[in-house]
């Protein structure tokens, strides 16, 4: 019983912070707390960080060869991207995207 109240308690912190600053709640960067959050630069710190971690995965991919395991996953998601995100965001407190 005891974790079905701690989830409970953990549900109801992140609605409320969900509530309070949505986008500061899913990236708590102390300087931005408080709604500070520009929409275009919360997305644009996003598309950095896949950035980076698709240029690791390129990275080690390549050091596989063509038949290894890593270059066909990562030929799965290192494919073109759309230049325009997905028109549905996750909530509509931080839809549209830019």
């Amino acid at each position: 019983m005891a974790e079905a109240d701690d989830l409970s308690t953990q549900h109801r912190v992140w609605e409320d912070w969900a509530q309070a600053d949505p986008l500061w709640a899913i990236l708590s960067d102390p300087e931005l707390k408080g709604g500070k959050w520009e929409l275009g630069e919360f997305f644009a710190s996003g598309r950095r960080e896949i950035d980076s971690v698709l240029a690791q995965v390129a990275g080690a991919a390549s050091r596989c060869g063509p038949a290894g395991r890593w270059t066909s996953a990562a030929a799965s998601v290192a494919s073109p991207r759309p230049s325009a995100p997905p028109s549905n965001g996750p909530t509509a407190s931080t839809s549209p995207r830019p």
